[in-house]
């Protein structure tokens, strides 16, 4: 676990760890990146420093899909959806016209949330549908156990989520979901000579660090954040604050030396 707050910097260690890597020829370096912006820097750097390793660059999200069947032998689906927002937001409005034809309740719930025209006509309905299927998004990521407990639990939130989730997988029939292999299942399978890194996040979530925790049995990482110091030398952790990288300690036992108020030097600790 490295951090800096100049992604330069970071460059610099990301440079040095790939030199120091000894796999053979066949086996390639997997480097996540946030997004294309931090992807075409990266490309550039290696380029001008003539740094052309059997390396991949990738987005997290769809390397987890990669790495979970690689350990699972399975199919995965997640309501990360990705090229199926659509889809699934279009499965939440039916959710929501079934309920509301069935339960009043649902109804006057739905008013009350903003869909005031004709709840059967209306295009808030569909915006409702959006709003409720980003939340359930947004809790995977920040609080998956929680949104797991949804299964046994009775209020209108839950009954929507279950609803919507009996049709997701009824349209991934025979896949597992990727927050169940995270959340419950055992991982038997190893890959020593793998390694993989992720390059220059700003934040981490819930999901993403117990994904990660999940690997780490299985795989060898590197962490490279690019979190900043305020004027104060107080880490900034991110939207989801320490509490995320917590789940990263048993990894990463330099976390535990982390404080929320920092002083100068930081980055010596930790490498």
């Amino acid at each position: 676990f490295y951090f800096e707050d100049q992604l330069s910097s970071l460059y610099d260690i990301l440079k040095e760890k790939l030199k120091k890597r000894s796999n053979p020829p066949f086996f390639g370096q997997t480097v996540f990146v946030p997004g294309p912006a931090v992807g075409k820097w990266l490309k550039m750097k290696m380029a001008e420093d003539s740094i052309f390793f059997n390396i991949e660059l990738a987005y997290l999200e769809s390397g987890f899909f990669k790495l979970a069947e690689k350990l699972t032998d399975q199919k995965l689906f997640s309501i990360q959806g990705g090229e199926f927002d659509f889809y699934y937001h279009t499965l939440f409005y039916e959710v929501l016209l079934e309920s509301g034809k069935k339960n009043r309740e649902v109804l006057e719930w739905a008013h009350q949330s903003g869909s005031r025209e004709d709840f059967f006509s209306s295009y808030e309905t569909w915006i409702l549908a959006g709003r409720l299927m980003k939340l359930f998004q947004e809790w995977e990521y920040q609080n998956p156990e929680e949104l797991s407990c949804f299964e046994n639990e009775t209020d209108i939130y839950a009954f929507f989520y279950n609803q919507w989730m009996g049709k997701i997988k009824k349209k991934h029939e025979g896949k597992k979901r990727l927050l169940d292999f995270v959340l419950h299942d055992p991982v038997e399978k190893t890959f020593p000579d793998e390694h993989f890194i992720l390059f220059g996040f700003h934040y981490l979530s819930d999901f993403q660090c117990r994904f990660l925790k999940k690997l780490s049995s299985s795989f060898d990482f590197s962490v490279l954040m690019n979190l900043t110091l305020t004027s104060e030398k107080e880490l900034d952790w991110g939207r989801g604050g320490r509490q995320s990288f917590e789940i990263l300690k048993d990894v990463f036992p330099e976390i535990r030396s982390l404080p929320e108020i920092q002083t100068e030097g930081l980055e010596e600790c930790v490498r």
